[in-house]
């Protein structure tokens, strides 16, 4: 992609842009603030359970290979 072409395009972004933001009121602006702060929220939620999902995941795959050990220990016993 030549330097012409990026140019290009990025002026056709920022002019779509300043159209939509030009279009909006503050009170919309304001609006379309919150949504974009609530979406980050939920994103970072999502990232946040994510881990904690996977990290009782592996806790409990190291429970449940302990108690594999100890069945096995006690089977060798007898």
């Amino acid at each position: 992609m030549s330097a012409q072409e990026i140019a290009t395009k990025t002026t056709y972004a920022a002019s779509a842009a300043t159209t939509i933001v030009a279009g909006l009121d503050f009170n919309e602006l304001i609006m379309l603030l919150g949504m974009l702060i609530a979406l980050a929220g939920y994103l970072t939620n999502l990232f946040f359970q994510w881990r904690k999902d996977k990290r009782e995941s592996r806790v409990a795959e190291f429970s449940i290979a302990q108690a594999k050990a100890r069945i096995q220990d006690q089977k060798n016993e007898y």
